[in-house]
């Protein structure tokens, strides 16, 4: 199911992929390992651009202003309007992740200007967003 939704902006940590989506993995993992848990964090993939120049940044959303992650940039991700699709059991199913983003695309009129943005509710499933103009 399809879902039409206005995000507000969400203050992170990043870390940047040197290899893009296909880097996604290792740097979900580093960024990972500078948290001393991930109990009660919100996890995001964010993707700025078209592969396979896509800039990808793994995220965890801030707790308050005053919270440093050491190794890791501080950002923002965008708010505004979204439709998003949600990927039960994203883990074992990562090419559903893509399949997703490839039916959203086809549905609106893109902004470029916003990332499409991965939201990870745990192990469970994934919402996969993209921004509408």
């Amino acid at each position: 199911m399809i879902n039409t939704l206005v995000l507000s902006p969400v203050n992170i940590f990043y870390i940047q992929s040197s290899k893009g989506l296909a880097g996604a993995v290792n740097t979900f993992n580093i960024l990972e390992s500078k948290l001393t848990t991930l109990k009660g964090r919100k996890f995001y993939g964010v993707v700025y651009g078209k592969p396979p120049n896509e800039t990808y940044w793994a995220c965890v959303a801030k707790r308050d202003e005053k919270e440093v992650l050491d190794g890791c940039e501080s950002g923002k991700i965008p708010g505004g309007k979204y439709i998003g699709k949600r990927v039960n059991d994203w883990e074992d199913n990562i090419p559903e992740i893509g399949k997703a983003f490839q039916e959203l695309m086809t549905k609106v009129t893109l902004d470029y200007n916003r990332p499409f943005v991965e939201y990870y509710h745990g192990m469970n499933y994934m919402i996969a967003r993209v921004p509408v103009v």
